[in-house]
Order: structure tokens, then sequence, then C-alpha cells
């Protein structure tokens, strides 16, 4: 498991690109991936330390996606993009959750790390 390795998993092709970018910006790695059965033989290969999941997905699916990740990775961390606020829809095994109204930058925030403003466009 690798710490600095994100598995990013959104149906939202939008989103999983710009996570992608503010989290590489951050010098995480990132694997993006846009459906459940994607995320799940990612967790089963056990590269990533950390699982971004996003509201998009289903709340059985992402429980059971979570609880999978803790099974194969327990000291990794699991960040949880919500809609809004306060949202209740919160996997229980989720270790922080961000909203999505706050930018991908708020991710790396998250996970102790600060966008790079050196990077040339």
């Amino acid at each position: 498991m690798d710490q600095n390795t994100v598995l990013s998993l959104s149906p939202d092709q939008h989103a999983l690109a710009s996570r992608e970018v503010t989290l590489r910006s951050g010098g995480m790695k990132v694997i993006s991936v846009i459906s459940p059965i994607q995320a799940r033989f990612e967790i089963e290969m056990g590269r990533c330390g950390v699982f971004l999941i996003c509201y998009r997905l289903s709340a059985i699916a992402a429980d059971e996606l979570t609880r999978l990740f803790r099974r194969y990775c327990p000291q990794g961390q699991i960040v949880f993009v919500t809609q809004l606020h306060g949202d209740n829809s919160v996997p229980a095994e989720a270790n922080v959750t961000v909203p999505e109204s706050s930018g991908p930058e708020t991710i790396l925030r998250a996970l102790g790390r600060e966008p790079n403003t050196n990077a040339v466009a």
C-alpha cells in the first residue's frame, strides 16, 4: 500500500479529471476509475493508500467499497466527497468528508498536502 497513491472513484469524468490534476499538483499518484468494478479490482491489488469516493455512487456501492478498502488497506485513508455540507449519506468507514462545492484543493488539504502553485500551465 502506497500512502502517496490515491484511488479516485466517480462516475463523473469531469470531476475525476479535475481531482486528478489537483492531486497530482500536490505530489500524489492517482488512479482514476469510473466504475465500482474497476475500483474493486484496484482495491484488491492493494496499491493505494487513499480511497477518494464521491456521493454520485449509490450508498450501497459506497458502503461496500469502503468496507472492502478498509479490509485490504486497514491503515489507509478514505475521503468522501459530499454533495452538501452536513450530508448524511457518508459511509461509516470514511475518515474525512469534503464538500464538492469547496473545490478539489480541499481534498489535498484534507490529506495534509498543498497544491503546487508554481506549476507552469
